[in-house]
Order: C-alpha cells, then structure tokens, then sequence
C-alpha cells in the first residue's frame, strides 16, 4: 500500500494516478489485507471503470487487476443476489410452517371433537 501511496505522489500523469487507484482497490479486496474493506472498493471500481481510455499507456499487471477487481463486483453482486434470494425462501418456508401447524392443530381439533 505504501508503495502505491508514493508512486501517487512522485507520479503526476493521469495515468499513473488511476493505476495507483486501481490497485490500492485491488488491495482492499484481498480478505488477508489489512486493508479489507469490499464496499469500498466496489465503490472505486465503478469510478475507475468510467475514468479508464483505451488512450491511456497503463501497465499490464494493473489492467489484470482492473479485471480482477470486474470479477470481484460481479461475485459480490452475485452473493446479494443469493442472499436476497435465501431471505425470500426462508420467509417462505416460515409461512409454509406455520400453515401446516394451523393445519395440524385444525385437523387434531376435529379428531378430538369427534371422539
């Protein structure tokens, strides 16, 4: 992080300032990183991506962390999804419980009447 931190500083191009974004995000993905925090990087990921020209001469290994970073939204925004999706059928099957107990008491409820 460091050293991405005085590359910002020594470097003044346009370019250099986004690669240095990019992997500072980069770094902020990684759960081993005590730099771990994904919304933010999320967040800086979608800025970057609208800052990015294909004019821009930026080094290779930080287009690869450009990508990375892609995959790492696109799985974040695929576990919300996930996420939401369990919410919905855990609230289902609650409901789903608790008419079979109805059912159940109401079904006993005649046995015992009828007895």
């Amino acid at each position: 992080m460091q050293y991405f931190q005085r590359h910002q500083r020594i470097e003044r191009t346009e370019a250099a300032a986004w690669e240095t974004a990019v992997a500072i995000a980069f770094i902020s993905t990684l759960p081993s990183s005590p730099f771990f925090e994904p919304q933010s990087s999320r967040a800086s990921f979608e800025r970057l991506s609208k800052q990015y020209r294909a004019d821009m001469q930026v080094h290779s290994g930080v287009l690869l962390m450009r990508d990375s970073l892609e995959m790492f939204v696109s799985m974040l925004d695929h576990a919300d999804d996930l996420r939401r999706q369990a919410d919905g059928l855990q609230d289902d099957l609650d409901k789903r419980e608790k008419a079979l107990k109805r059912l159940r008491d109401l079904t006993l409820g005649s046995r015992e009447e009828s007895q």
